[in-house]
């Protein structure tokens, strides 16, 4: 019975650790490490339930790569995928430890900054540019330079759903992409 005992509760931590792989799995981009897209929404719904009880508002950056596709093109995807391993480094070298920092897909990341005004978030924009300014070494020694456009939403609407905060955000990027002079 005992053997038996130990195998049920053997067999049922396996089950349990094997459950938590899965679902931290499901929550993590398998490339950068970072949080992934599912991860990030359920992350931004939070923070906007928490918004609506505390009143505490937010800023969302929304981030592109420039010149990560000519990159990838021209040196490969191990290349790109090493490329988009360091802009990962980079970006979480610059976000709070309570923020939340994800890789959406692609070439695309996102910021939850929790407790950010406007202000802040302009200044971690900045932090941000500044850190992609150096160039990546590549692995075959070669180097490539990426730039990084950057755009910013702030929660202040308590009927605004995470989709339209994104939206916003979006919209926010492009115009920075347009624009190119200053591109945060």
């Amino acid at each position: 019975m005992l053997r038996d005992l130990s195998t049920l509760v053997m067999t049922a931590l396996d089950n349990r650790r094997r459950a938590l792989l899965l679902s931290n799995m499901a929550r993590t981009d398998h490339l950068t490490g970072l949080a992934n897209r599912a991860d990030f929404d359920g992350a931004m719904s939070s923070q906007i339930a928490h918004t609506a009880r505390t009143g505490e508002h937010f800023a969302l950056l929304y981030m592109d790569l420039d010149g990560f596709k000519e990159s990838n093109d021209q040196f490969g995807h191990a290349a790109g995928d090493a490329v988009l391993r360091e802009v990962a480094r980079r970006l979480a070298q610059q976000v709070r430890e309570g923020d939340m920092l994800a890789r959406i897909g692609g070439d695309e990341f996102g910021v939850v900054v929790r407790g950010g005004t406007q202000e802040s978030a302009e200044s971690l924009s900045k932090r941000i540019d500044e850190a992609m300014s150096p160039p990546i070494d590549l692995p075959d020694g070669k180097q490539v330079s990426v730039g990084i456009s950057i755009g910013i939403a702030t929660y202040t609407d308590s009927d605004e759903t995470h989709l339209a905060l994104i939206a916003r955000a979006d919209r926010e990027l492009y115009q920075a992409k347009r624009l190119r002079r200053e591109r945060i």
